[in-house]
């Protein structure tokens, strides 16, 4: 179902796409496709990730928002020593 939406094709937004539609079939839910948010992913190596608001934008619209921060070399495969 999920390729044929037009909205990006990755897993996690076509699984979104079917518990919106089977919610809607059994009438549990009213909720759309419109104004989700689409988790990213780099797989370096340690990994990256996030889901489309920033810190800035959480700001602007005045939304809270809690930031944690861990610095690179406490990270076990951080720190490739030089």
């Amino acid at each position: 179902m999920g390729d044929v939406t037009g909205e990006p094709q990755f897993t996690h937004v076509a699984w979104d796409d079917h518990r919106i539609l089977f919610d809607l079939l059994l009438g549990r839910s009213t909720r759309g496709r419109r104004g989700r948010a689409y988790p990213y992913t780099a797989f370096t190596d340690p990994q990256l990730a996030g889901v489309r608001l920033t810190e800035r934008g959480a700001k602007k619209q005045q939304i809270p928002y809690e930031v944690a921060t861990l610095p690179f070399g406490d990270i076990a495969r951080g720190d490739r020593g030089g």
